[in-house]
């Protein structure tokens, strides 16, 4: 049994959804760029074109904390209707986390920045110990 899937749709139904999502959260290119690893530019062309490698697809799933499948899936409207703080929430969260990962997302991309950078700098200080 084979089963058809037609590339092209699948490209745009992936540039839709990960532009959706981008501008759902309201973070720049830029800013998701970094946060992923890449040079603006590339996350550009992956919203453009949508040609995206497989490592980068999980990357992209756990950084917007979808499935892999929602980002290659048509949802009807699913990210426009959804409120960048109730996209998705994983019940297993309590409230506290729940409240700074909200606080976080109304953040700046540059106070977002400083404060990871805070974070990554503290948890070095710990892996040294």
């Amino acid at each position: 049994m084979s089963i058809s899937v037609n590339e092209f749709e699948v490209s745009e139904t992936l540039k839709k959804n990960i532009t959706a999502l981008r501008e759902e959260r309201g973070y720049s290119m830029k800013y998701v760029a970094e946060a992923l690893g890449v040079l603006p530019n590339t996350y550009r062309v992956w919203e453009a074109e949508g040609g995206i490698r497989a490592f980068r697809l999980l990357q992209l799933a756990k950084f917007y904390g979808v499935s892999v499948d929602d980002l290659l899936s048509e949802h009807k409207s699913k990210f426009a209707v959804a409120a960048p703080n109730e996209f998705n929430r994983d019940d297993s969260l309590s409230s506290e986390e729940r409240d700074l990962i909200d606080s976080l997302r109304a953040l700046s991309d540059e106070d977002r920045k400083d404060f990871y950078n805070s974070v990554y700098d503290t948890l070095q200080k710990y892996e040294k110990e």
